[in-house]
């Protein structure tokens, strides 16, 4: 569907005239996408989604109307339809493939706020974007799933490259869901192996995962105790620190 916007009396003190307007500079629009977010109402909804179809836009500005839309869509009093969430979530699948690096950054972000859990396997795909500001997004986006993003992580630290799979035991240590205790164990068993399976940095993140989760059971004590021993400073140091706080949690 074609939308089309009239002007008002008075576009240049309108917000929503600003932002739709693309001869303005770029920051003016943004500070104009601040009132119309805080003064959104429902019809301007379809506006800004015509604004993020918009490939001819400013890169920024789109970017920005996205984490926008991406909010509204996860507010239940919004009154964001559930065809205008689905258009929405496919326009923001279809900019993980942008050419504009900037695009890609934000679309994670805003898959995440729209709360969709259905969305999750785009934001892990995003993970192997070459772009490192990408990366950083899609692995800061996959925390704001939740509970909902750790059987996700648990796969990614099964099965990932090393990058996704410290990704994976950051936000599962972050999350602290007691599931993700034994895979977390099996990963540092594997980086205290002769030879070791995984990396250094990556055994060290599990460890450290385990002493954020803070559960005390016999298996992560004795692996803790296990990294404790190890050669490598960052591994052992990490343990010594996990031991400490699971401690203190159960004193």
């Amino acid at each position: 569907m074609d939308i089309t916007f009239e002007p008002l009396s008075d576009p240049g003190n309108d917000p929503l005239a600003m932002l739709l307007n693309p001869t303005l500079l770029p920051g003016k629009r943004l500070d104009a996408l601040l009132c119309v977010v805080d003064d959104y109402a429902p019809e301007y909804f379809d506006l800004l989604l015509a604004l993020l179809q918009n490939n001819n836009d400013a890169a920024d500005v789109r970017a920005s109307v996205g984490i926008s839309l991406g909010k509204l869509a996860g507010n239940p009093l919004a009154g964001v339809t559930a065809s205008q969430k689905a258009a929405l979530l496919e326009q923001l699948h279809a900019l993980q493939s942008d050419d504009t690096v900037l695009l890609r950054r934000y679309a994670p972000l805003a898959l995440a706020l729209t709360g969709v859990e259905e969305t999750i396997p785009w934001v892990v795909a995003a993970l192997q974007d070459e772009d490192l500001d990408v990366f950083h997004s899609a692995a800061e986006a996959l925390g704001q799933y939740g509970q909902a993003a750790v059987p996700h992580l648990l796969a990614i630290l099964a099965t990932g490259a090393d990058d996704a799979q410290c990704v994976a035991a950051w936000k599962l240590g972050e999350l602290g869901n007691d599931d993700a205790l034994e895979p977390l164990v099996a990963c540092v068993a594997a980086g205290l192996a002769h030879p070791p399976t995984i990396t250094p940095n990556l055994t060290a993140l599990c460890v450290w995962a385990l002493g954020e989760i803070g559960t005390r059971t016999p298996s992560v004590l004795s692996i803790l105790h296990q990294a404790e021993q190890s050669n490598t400073l960052e591994i052992s140091q990490r343990a010594k620190w996990a031991l400490k706080k699971i401690a203190r949690n159960w004193n």
